[in-house]
């Protein structure tokens, strides 16, 4: 009788489901949407974990499921686990659920290996890290205020500062002033004050900003390549901090960083500056691209703890698989 697995990535705004046997052929997938309970509450979250198991593995293919894996957002914090623990609790699927923080399955999918490094710089910004051990280490990650260095956040807050420093006569004009502007359909930098003031989601909002100052470093723009400079050093400083912390050695080779998020997979310019410069200063790491998406590396971790080391057979199934279900 065949057995299953549902690997679960959990996102701030949509979280997709994979049924899998231990074989590694994904035979289904499903998508709802946020399970960060910080964001939806816990009896949204209850909800959608129980929508995806119903509609994976249904009566049919319940009492063949072996392990669930769940990555989600949000979750980092004893407090959390508690939290989700006890839904966990009411589903009745405690006993056989790994859950874990969605920076794991995607550094085990981005890497497709039992180590490594990812680097998430979307709207925020995480560097997470898994030796061989698996001993575990992160730098970052700590919202807006306290962190999301490198992130479309930051990128996109410094520009507007500089918008305002250049509209003042504290420095040189920057290139990228008017494009913003008439992206928001501003007349003038003052209006900025209102804008930002007004915004409900100050962190996504300023976040799209960021591909104005992007384009205008690319293009040679001073302030706009000093901006980006800095923020990729803070990452390679993250990711040293990351690195130092656990039990890589010159014996396991060269550390794949994996590199994903909005900013970085929408902007090949930041890609390859941040490439470039983990390179120079972090001779041991290689900056990748990620080889499999997040809910596959749930699947992988997910066979993990049932002791089934994922050969090249099984990665190669869940590759061919889920391309080809996610074009069904």
């Amino acid at each position: 009788m065949a057995e299953y697995i549902i690997g679960i990535d959990g996102g701030g705004t949509r979280t997709r489901g994979v049924l899998a046997n231990l074989q590694g052929e994904i035979i289904g997938h499903t998508q709802v949407g946020s399970t960060n309970y910080h964001s939806v509450g816990l009896e949204s979250v209850e909800q959608s974990i129980k929508q995806i198991i119903d509609q994976l593995a249904g009566d049919e293919r319940r009492t063949q499921l072996r392990y669930i894996c769940l990555g989600l957002s949000g979750v980092g914090r004893p407090i959390d686990f508690e939290r989700i623990g006890s839904v966990l609790e009411r589903l009745g699927i405690k006993d056989k659920t790994y859950l874990t923080n969605d920076a794991v399955i995607a550094l085990i999918g981005g890497a497709l290996a039992e180590s490594g490094i990812l680097i998430i710089a979307g709207t925020g910004s995480i560097v997470y890290g898994m030796d061989a051990k698996g001993n575990i280490a992160r730098a970052g990650g700590y919202g807006q205020f306290l962190a999301d260095e490198g992130s479309g956040y930051r990128i996109g807050l410094k520009g507007l500062i500089a918008i305002m420093k250049a509209f003042d006569g504290r420095t040189p004009p920057v290139s990228f002033s008017e494009p913003v502007l008439k992206k928001l359909q501003l007349e003038s930098p003052m209006e900025l004050v209102t804008w930002i003031g007004g915004l409900s989601n100050v962190k996504e909002e300023v976040g799209k900003i960021a591909p104005f100052v992007l384009q205008a470093a690319e293009n040679g723009d001073r302030a706009a390549l000093a901006i980006i400079n800095e923020e990729i050093a803070e990452l390679v400083l993250a990711v040293k901090a990351v690195v130092s912390r656990l039990n890589f050695t010159e014996s396991s080779g060269l550390i794949d960083v994996v590199l994903t998020g909005g900013v970085l997979e929408n902007n090949i310019f930041y890609f390859n500056k941040l490439s470039e410069a983990i390179k120079l200063n972090l001779s041991q790491c290689n900056p990748i691209r990620p080889k499999a998406p997040a809910v596959i590396g749930a699947v992988v971790a997910g066979m993990q703890k049932l002791n089934i080391k994922p050969d090249e057979k099984i990665l190669e199934n869940l590759l061919q698989s889920f391309a080809k279900i996610s074009q069904s």
